[in-house]
């Protein structure tokens, strides 16, 4: 009877197993007679073991329960029936909503749909292999500009733009923009990222773009440049550029760059 909301969190290496008899389901979570929402979540590496009937290594949603998927990653989760989710269960419908997310909904031994229950997939769907990197932070996904040959499909992947993609936390508004899912820590840029993202690398947003110690016109042109033909940058670069620190790389940013410069002239070239 309960509700839920899962925001940017990564649900990853649990296990659940039958207890006295009963069926196990849900290795990740398991949701039962409530209404869950999860966004921009990756469930990942969970597992259901024991009877020959435990389902959802990844996620469960039995009892008349719901649940909203969006903007995330469900795979790589293990069961003997619904790898990565079971909808519904034998006598107990369920239903499902899954709009921009990578889960293999085409496969009946990852996605298990039980008779009376529904799994409804909007815009956004993809079942393609998310390309998880396992470094310095787990499960998080490849791209070319953090050294992998390969770029995630669930990078740009998502339903809005990186820099509305917000939370509320009890210290703050967390920006999606300013978080990462790569390994090599480039914040999300563009469109949301699908899966969970990790707090990126120290930034200094300095307005330092060409990293040669000191703002001159340059980096303003550099800045512009980013802002009116996005290319691939390192992030270091991108940190200096995004003078506002509002995970998006604008018009702005230079002309913050540009009044720092105007500020030392008029200051005999101090600060």
């Amino acid at each position: 009877g309960g509700v839920l909301d899962l925001m940017d969190c990564l649900i990853a290496e649990n296990q659940a197993a039958p207890v006295a008899g009963v069926d196990g389901r849900g290795g990740g979570v398991a949701i039962d007679a409530s209404a869950v929402s999860v966004t921009n979540c990756t469930v990942a590496g969970n597992a259901v073991s024991g009877f020959s009937r435990v389902t959802g290594g990844g996620i469960a949603v039995t009892g008349n329960g719901s649940m909203r998927l969006t903007d995330s990653i469900c795979r790589l989760n293990t069961a003997p029936a619904g790898a990565d989710m079971q909808v519904g269960y034998r006598w107990s419908s369920a239903r499902v909503d899954a709009l921009y997310c990578n889960l293999a909904v085409a496969d009946p031994d990852a996605v298990a749909v039980a008779p009376g229950s529904v799994l409804e997939t909007g815009a956004g769907i993809q079942d393609a292999d998310p390309l998880f990197v396992h470094e310095d932070l787990p499960w998080q996904v490849a791209a070319t500009g953090s050294g992998q040959p390969e770029t995630s499909p669930c990078i740009d992947a998502g339903s809005r733009p990186a820099v509305r993609a917000t939370y509320l936390t009890p210290e703050t508004i967390e920006i999606l923009g300013r978080r990462t899912v790569e390994s090599g820590a480039f914040p999300d840029q563009g469109w949301v990222d699908l899966g969970w993202h990790a707090a990126p690398l120290p930034c200094v947003h300095n307005g330092d773009v060409d990293g040669d110690g000191i703002i001159t016109s340059n980096d303003v042109a550099l800045i512009f440049s980013m802002a009116l033909f996005p290319r691939p940058m390192d992030y270091a670069s991108i940190c200096a550029a995004d003078m506002d620190w509002n995970a998006d790389i604008t018009a702005a940013d230079a002309q913050a760059v540009a009044r720092c410069i105007t500020i030392r002239a008029a200051s005999n070239g101090h600060w």
